[in-house]
Order: structure tokens, then sequence, then C-alpha cells
């Protein structure tokens, strides 16, 4: 019988950590001898004093980066990475909890970073061990999310020997809209091209109480300040968005009006190939703190 070009799908713990009660950095690196293509994150909450808000369960990673020996291709906010984890795979993260005693709640959240847009049981993209990469979380305190004692697990998922040429990457772009076009540069190193686009908007696309000026418009590329394609913010909450949430963090069926997904290959493992003077293209209502993400392809060294 041939052997198969690379092992089946495996898993290791990279990290297992206690949090202290004050927040801390943890630190871990990827493995050496299999190429990752996903994180599983699991925090063991427990609560003393009632069930977690949603608001708590966003407050207990502040950041999550991504470090290679070329530089750092990933870092999204906590809160950032619970609603992409809905956008993107198409569900909420996972959350479980347990009353074990009157005003008290073990609660475990497990969310998942994907460095292959296609899905962790894909082969096409991964972060190869030859980046030498790290993972950083930056934890909240116990007293913002509601616990007095937590507990870390981090596990890289992907397969021996194999080679892939890209991972995607993920930075945050923070910045105040103006209410006009706006565009944003591109991060260029080892940028093979770009995925699609994760944006944040305060006011959010549509105000339907107050004002009908939405905080997006429009989402699309450029090159150089030239539009090469845009489409209707709300539209793209039908096509690639999922849902808003109530207090809990469960669907309940409505657009969310503040994280709009362009997808540009995203499910489909396709990109637009990066051009000098790549830049996403916004056009806002309004000047509110946003937050943009480029959704990258980037090389393995």
């Amino acid at each position: 019988m041939p052997s198969l070009p690379y092992k089946p799908l495996g898993t290791q713990i990279i990290g297992d950590k206690s949090i202290a009660a004050g927040g801390e950095t943890v630190n871990a690196d990827l493995p050496s001898d299999f190429t990752v293509t996903g994180l599983l994150i699991t925090e063991k909450l427990v609560q003393d004093t009632n069930e977690a808000t949603l608001a708590e369960k966003l407050a207990s990673i502040n950041q999550f980066e991504l470090v290679t020996r070329s530089g750092g291709p990933w870092k999204i906010s906590g809160t950032d990475l619970f609603y992409m984890n809905r956008d993107l795979l198409g569900k909420e993260p996972h959350i479980s909890q347990n009353s074990v005693a009157t005003d008290n709640y073990i609660i475990y959240k497990s969310l998942l970073v994907l460095f292959n847009p296609l899905g962790v049981l894909d082969t096409r993209f991964g972060v190869s061990p030859r980046t030498r990469g790290a993972v950083r979380f930056t934890m909240g305190t116990d007293a913002a999310t509601g616990c007095d004692d937590r507990t870390l697990t981090v596990e890289a998922v992907g397969y021996e020997g194999l080679n892939c040429a890209e991972y995607m990457g993920c930075f945050v772009d923070p910045f105040t809209s103006t209410a006009t076009d706006n565009f944003r540069d591109i991060q260029a190193d080892r940028v093979a091209g770009m995925m699609g686009v994760y944006h944040f908007q305060t006011t959010g696309v549509e105000d339907l109480t107050t004002t009908d000026a939405p905080g997006l418009k429009e989402i699309g590329w450029a090159v150089a300040k030239s539009v090469r394609t845009k489409t209707k913010a709300h539209a793209l909450q039908l096509l690639d968005s999922a849902w808003n949430t109530n207090a809990r963090g469960e669907g309940v069926g409505l657009p969310n009006s503040k994280y709009t997904l362009m997808n540009l290959g995203l499910r489909t493992g396709q990109y637009v190939p990066y051009t000098n003077n790549l830049q996403v293209y916004l056009n806002c209502g309004v000047a509110e703190a946003a937050r943009t993400h480029p959704l990258l392809a980037v090389r393995n060294e």
C-alpha cells in the first residue's frame, strides 16, 4: 500500500497555564515538527458571582498575536476574534457552562484561530515550521472577566510533513474614519495577496433610530487610491456576514451592523494578487473609530 504524502491531522498542546488575577502575557512557540493550520483556544473560567455576560466573555483575551522571524502577520483583539469566529466559521464560538452552586458558574469558552481560510482540515494553507512562529496572548483581569480563577489552553492543529507555500494572516488597522472615502494601506512584508477584509465601525452599517447616515456605506479595494471594486456594505451583510448577538452571545437572526466581512476568495482559497499601493477602500458616512483587518495570503519563508 503506498504511503500517504503527509500524516493525518494531529493536535499538540503548546500552552496550558493558569492566568494571574491581574492579567498577564502568555507566550508559546508553534511546533517545530508540523505545519499549523489553526489554533484551538480554550478558556476555563470560574465565575464567583453570576453567569457571565457577553462583555465579561469578551474581556478575557485583550489581544492575540502571531509573531514569526520576519515580523508579526497576525494581531487582533479578543473581541474581534470572537466575532470573526462567528463570521468566518458561520457559528458562534463554543461556550458551555455549569452552575456548581448558587451564584457560582464554571464556563468553558473555545475559539479558533484560522491560519487556513478553508478550515483546519484543508492542506493548502498553513504556518510552516520554518517561520519559527510563536503566539502571544495578552490576558485581561479577573475583575473585568467576572472570574476568580482562569486557565488558558492553546492547542496547535496541523499536518506533519506538509509544506504550504502560504498561510492566512490578519493584522488590525485602527483609525478614525472620515465621512468620505478612506484608503487604508496594506502591510506588504511577504504578502502574496488580499483574501478579504473584516471591518468594525463603531456607528455600524445602519442606524435606524436617529439618522440615516450609515457608519460604513461601501467597502472594496483600490490601487493607489484608484478604486477597482466596491460593494454596498449592507449587501455584504447578506452575502458574507452572519448575525447579531444578544447579551449572552447567542445569534438572534439580525444583521450585525458593526462587523462587515468582504470575501475576496476566503472560502475558495483565492485572493487579489498583491501589487504596489494595494489598499482597502472604505466609504464611510460618519467620522467614527474604526478597525480594519485585511485578511492576507502570507508567504512562508
